[in-house]
């Protein structure tokens, strides 16, 4: 193990520090029950606090390396057996749990015999070696609570460090979904803009040009053509403010989503087809990705009704079940012959919208039978 790690992995935090000062406290506090002499007291006292300070300058055991802190550990350990007339076995804890986190399971072991062999002999020369015996089996009992006691901080600890690594992932994460979300918006409009508006102003460029053929020879002819222009002049700006729209704030974020899927039936209605909304189910709140997605669905369909389909009818359905959302727009146009599948309807754009939120898309488009479009989110 490196030093640079080894800093990092001998830091137990607040927890660690409070569990070493309570051992060594204990300790001393044993020392004084026991009246030991006061200048021996004295001295347990400077040693126990040389104890603590060594056990929580991760950064001085960095400097001069695991294996010379451990000497110098365990020679202060010694010092304090012997002056608290071997009363403070407790304070073994400091080094016993710095070695669980750094060497072997053999060399812990060994460790821990040997400390409990010191331990021995010192409660051999202060009491007797049957006493010393007998309390050989609780300081064992100790050094493994120690160990259990460390490697649980431990492996608290490399928890958090994970699971803050993995939100800083998942953080990561979702800022690009979010920019991928952004460039597939953005390239759903620019295909819209590119398809729609491109075919306005080229239909117009070429209504121009015979118009102004026309001016002199058949004024009434040139005349329909100019009211063409005007027309698809007024259509391709209304294409423009949808695309602008896309770009800011969705409705539905402003009122719940059947009330925006019903402003939008509204204006199919007043351009002469019967539009029918059917809500089912319990309405709740949706993810706002979902939401935005079956909004986006409703209005390319119904955009698309009214353009191409040639339809006096459409019927939409918004459906609440348990575990999805479900819309459907069906209309009795000319089906399959007024798709123009990918392009002229904006499927493409669709699919890829619900792509990102796990829905799926139905289609039948048969022709002169109308054209249906379902889609269903799992939510």
């Amino acid at each position: 193990m490196t030093r640079a790690a080894l800093r990092e992995t001998l830091d137990l935090g607040r927890g660690g520090q409070l569990a070493f000062a309570a051992a060594l406290l204990y300790g001393v506090a044993i020392a004084a029950v026991a009246e030991v002499p006061a200048p021996a007291f004295a001295g347990l006292v400077a040693v126990s606090a040389a104890i603590f300070w060594l056990a929580r300058r991760t950064d001085v055991i960095e400097r001069i390396g695991f294996a010379s802190a451990f000497a110098v550990q365990t020679v202060l350990f010694l010092a304090a057996m012997l002056l608290g007339h071997g009363v403070v076995s407790l304070h073994v804890m400091p080094i016993v749990s710095q070695s669980a986190l750094v060497v072997r399971e053999r060399t812990l072991a060994a460790i821990c015999l040997g400390f409990a062999a010191l331990h021995v002999a010192v409660g051999t020369y202060f009491f007797s070696a049957t006493t010393a015996g007998i309390e050989v089996i609780g300081f064992l009992a100790a050094c493994a609570f120690v160990v259990a006691f460390t490697r649980v901080v431990a492996a608290e600890r490399r928890a958090r460090a994970e699971l803050t690594a993995a939100h800083a992932t998942l953080a990561e994460y979702a800022a690009k979904v979010e920019d991928l979300a952004t460039i597939q918006e953005r390239n759903r409009v620019a295909r819209d803009v590119h398809d729609s508006l491109g075919h306005y102003l080229t239909v117009v460029h070429v209504q121009a040009e015979a118009a102004r053929t026309l001016l002199g020879e058949d004024p009434a002819a040139a005349a329909a053509a100019l009211e063409r222009i005007q027309r698809l002049a007024r259509d391709g700006l209304d294409d423009v403010r949808r695309s602008v729209a896309a770009l800011r704030a969705p409705p539905e974020q402003a009122r719940p989503l059947p009330e925006a899927i019903a402003a939008l039936v509204s204006e199919l209605a007043t351009s002469g087809t019967v539009a029918n909304l059917r809500i089912a189910g319990e309405p709740r709140m949706l993810p706002a990705a979902v939401a935005l997605a079956l909004f986006r669905t409703a209005q390319e369909a119904l955009t698309n009704i009214r353009r191409h389909a040639g339809a006096s009818r459409a019927d939409i359905e918004l459906v609440y079940a348990p575990a999805t959302v479900a819309l459907t727009v069906a209309d009795n146009g000319r089906g399959a012959a007024a798709a123009g599948m990918d392009r002229g309807y904006g499927l493409l754009g669709v699919r890829e919208r619900l792509a990102l939120v796990g829905g799926q898309v139905q289609i039948d488009a048969r022709s002169g039978a109308g054209f249906t479009l379902r889609v269903e989110i799992p939510v």
